[in-house]
């Protein structure tokens, strides 16, 4: 049976995530901005998220990593969902901040 709780948590959890990578995230074209990976995982019921605060780089490590197995107790499931969503939400203002910042250098 479907949670609703935690079915709008990862709604939220997909938003977030395009919010961060609107736009695309090659450092090389973009800077430093965030990059966000988000992997949903069916066979096991788990999403995972990894976070790049500078941008992705191939062969760099996240800067946060974090998964979550849908399937566990609704309650620990929906405190996991919540710890990510409040992650992302730092992740989002860290991209809006430095977005600031390089168009007022490029004034």
């Amino acid at each position: 049976m479907e949670n609703k709780t935690i079915s709008k948590q990862i709604a939220k959890i997909i938003q977030l995530c395009y919010q961060i990578n609107n736009v695309e995230t090659n450092r090389e074209r973009t800077g430093n901005l965030p990059t966000v990976f988000l992997d949903f995982m069916g066979h096991t019921c788990q999403i995972n998220v990894r976070v790049y605060a500078d941008g992705w780089m191939s062969g760099e490590d996240p800067d946060f990593s974090g998964k979550v197995y849908l399937d566990e107790n609704p309650d620990d499931v929906s405190a996991e969902l919540a710890k990510l969503i409040e992650r992302l939400g730092v992740t989002l203002k860290l991209k809006e901040r430095k977005e600031r910042k390089r168009n007022n250098a490029e004034m």
